[in-house]
């Protein structure tokens, strides 16, 4: 015997739950909201960081030693920082990853 009431009600459910969980992505930033154009999401905002230090690495290199305004041992510190970041913004699932997010983890053995 089946449920009856989750049976006519269970879409409604679930989209409540969608909403919800959307609402909560937006609120904190993470899903931008299609109703305001000046949303920013972290993901457009950890770009335009990177682009920044891009720019400040490649002047700061590209700038004769004794004329820098940076030391060598800060710049080295942008540098891990940019690389950090790029790997945020231009993530690449693994084989693994990519396996597991499909099919029954228990299943197929992941």
């Amino acid at each position: 015997m089946t449920d009856s009431f989750l049976h006519k009600h269970q879409s409604a459910l679930d989209n409540q739950i969608e909403e919800k969980a959307i609402k909560d992505l937006q609120d904190g930033g993470i899903y931008p909201d299609p109703t305001n154009k000046n949303t920013k999401t972290i993901i457009s905002q950890l770009e335009e960081i990177t682009q920044i230090l891009d720019d400040l690495i490649e002047k700061e290199t590209t700038t004769y030693y004794p004329d820098r305004e940076l030391p060598a041992s800060s710049l080295t510190d942008l540098e891990e920082a940019y690389d950090l970041l790029e790997k945020i913004v231009n993530y690449e699932p693994t084989d693994q990853e990519m396996m597991s997010s499909f099919g029954t983890k228990w299943h197929d053995g992941l």
